[in-house]
């Protein structure tokens, strides 16, 4: 008697019900060139955004150093992860900055459009072959929109919004202590 359980549908069962797993194979296909280390705080991460997904955190705060795969796991995978189990889910994701939402978009399309993600999750499906670097429909109305920060939102209604990096451009331009009013 063979086993149904194969090791590929045993990974697949992985991606879908695990975050974290989902984000490392997410990881490895949008930086193949760059080892993936592992750490806590990546488990720590996807389990407070499981908690978003499931409806016990409506609200969350992710501060953590820069280069610390806030943006892989918060921007680009959860929300493929979501999409993946929700293809109605509608997602608004706003970065600072015009470019950088662009390429959180693309990079998200990258990981919807790969064998294995469309293999984990046969359900989720983009309505376009083609589809715009900003907004990423599914074949049952969901989606996930790109905005920069002081883009246009304004008559877009959401099931979630991700911000990432809001305030980035300030502190890039003004040192801190202009911002409160010390002048030197």
């Amino acid at each position: 008697m063979t086993s149904l359980i194969t090791p590929e549908r045993e990974l697949r069962a992985y991606l879908r019900q695990d975050l974290s797993c989902f984000v490392e194979k997410a990881f490895d296909t949008l930086e193949p060139s760059t080892t993936y280390e592992h750490n806590w705080h990546i488990d720590h991460l996807c389990w407070h955004l499981s908690r978003v997904a499931a409806g016990d955190c409506t609200r969350l705060l992710i501060n953590v150093p820069p280069r610390s795969m806030k943006s892989i796991t918060a921007s680009i995978a959860f929300p493929a992860w979501l999409l993946g189990h929700e293809p109605s889910k509608r997602i608004m994701c706003v970065s600072f900055s015009d470019d950088f939402a662009r390429k959180l978009s693309v990079d998200t399309r990258t990981l919807l459009q790969t064998e294995w993600y469309q293999r984990t999750f046969p359900r989720m499906r983009l309505a376009s072959k083609r589809p715009r670097n900003t907004e990423l429909t599914t074949t049952e109305h969901g989606y996930r929109f790109a905005a920069g920060n002081g883009g246009s939102v304004l008559g877009r209604g959401a099931d979630l919004i991700i911000v990432d990096d809001p305030i980035k451009r300030i502190v890039r331009h003004q040192r801190p202590w202009h911002r409160i009013g010390f002048d030197r």
